[in-house]
Order: C-alpha cells, then sequence, then structure tokens
C-alpha cells in the first residue's frame, strides 16, 4: 500500500512539476514551517509536504502542494491521507474568518482529527440553509461559535448556488486565503489546470462579493 501511495505521489509531484514550469512559476519540492506553510484543517505537526508550488498566475498570487499525513487511533490501523491543496491570495484587505465547507468525502478518522484540532467549532448549515437547501446538502459548514450567524455575509446566496453544482471539492478560507483541497493526489494534468480554473474563478467571485 505504502509504494503504490509514494508512486502516485511521484506522479503528482511530476504533474505539479510539470504545470509549474509551463506557467513560469517556481518549483521548490519540498518545503518547511520557515517558508510560510499552507495552513487550514490540513495543516498538522505530522504532515508531510512537498512538490511546493508558488508564484503569479492571471493577476494573483497562488501556491500548489501535495501534503501527507498518518492517523492513528487506539485499535485502528494507520490512516494515509493525502491532499492536493491550491490556495489563491485575495486583495490583503480582507481579513476572513476561518471557514471550512467540507464536501461530505471524508471518513470517521478524518472527523476525529478535525475537531480534536478545532473543538469549539461549529456547524453553521442552518443559518443558509433557509436560503439555499442545496448547499448544504452538498457541503457541511464549520466555523468558530461567533462566526456562526455571519456565514452568509461571506457565502451570498449567487455564490452559494454556483458551488452547489459542483461539490467536486473541500473549499476553505481564512485571512485573505482562499483553498481548494482534493483529498487525492491529482496525477493528470488536465485535471490539476481544472482545480486552477475554479480556484481562479472563485477567488475572483468571493472577492467581488465581499468588496461590492
Amino acid at each position: 500500500m505504502l509504494n503504490i501511495l509514494n508512486t502516485r505521489i511521484h506522479l503528482g509531484g511530476r504533474t505539479l512539476k510539470a504545470f509549474a514550469k509551463k506557467n513560469d512559476l517556481v518549483y521548490f519540492g519540498q518545503v518547511n514551517d520557515s517558508e510560510n506553510p499552507i495552513k487550514g484543517v490540513s495543516f498538522d505537526s505530522r504532515r508531510h509536504d512537498e512538490h511546493f508550488v508558488q508564484g503569479h498566475l492571471k493577476g494573483r498570487d497562488i501556491s500548489l502542494l501535495l501534503r501527507s499525513l498518518k492517523l492513528k487511533y487506539p485499535l485502528e490501523n494507520k490512516k494515509h491521507i493525502v491532499w492536493t491543496i491550491c490556495e489563491a491570495h485575495l486583495q490583503p484587505e480582507l481579513k476572513l474568518p476561518h471557514i471550512f465547507l467540507d464536501a461530505h468525502k471524508h471518513d470517521e478518522n478524518f472527523y476525529k482529527n478535525l475537531f480534536a484540532k478545532f473543538s469549539a467549532y461549529r456547524q453553521a448549515n442552518m443559518v443558509i440553509a433557509h436560503t439555499d437547501k442545496q448547499f448544504t446538502e452538498r457541503f457541511d459548514i464549520y466555523c468558530p461559535p461567533d462566526v456562526v450567524d455571519s456565514v452568509t455575509y461571506y457565502f451570498k446566496p449567487d455564490l452559494t448556488s454556483q458551488l452547489a453544482q459542483s461539490g467536486v471539492y473541500d473549499i476553505e478560507v481564512y485571512d485573505n486565503k482562499l483553498l481548494l483541497l482534493q483529498d487525492y493526489e491529482i496525477t493528470n494534468h488536465a485535471e490539476l489546470q481544472r482545480i486552477i480554473n475554479d480556484l481562479l474563478l472563485l477567488a475572483d467571485q468571493l472577492e467581488d462579493a465581499l468588496l461590492e
């Protein structure tokens, strides 16, 4: 199993490296904590980050990487999680609270780990359900308690109705960062291009909604 995982990460790394070369981005290979790593729900002291890509694309700063993590709970086998994470920077004056849109793609171990790290977080589905029920069928929304009542300010109906049509990725915002997270290593060039296109489009739409 581990050999298969390593082989796929190698293929995913080659895909990220080729994307960086094609788009004049910088490929670092590995990344450490001193290099301002991507944070959020997938950030963990036990993580292993590699195939880090950074640069400017279509008017926006972006970062990409593969993140792997081993989770172990009593009486259970180790669980290997691999993420392809794509991050876009929004306008610096935007300071968003941490909000995680969970696309219902994970097992019980993921949620154990999530709520161990963010034990105070609450589900905010009911706040949006009355305006966009389809969105809350596709995503669970988690955020700090003091943010629950204001999630509709950050994710307005026009935006949630569009997101409800996909539900392909987990989505996360914090500070002036927007993240799309895929729960496997992307090894296909066309698929990587699609997630980048979706990232840039969503960043534009979120910015427009918050700065209008």
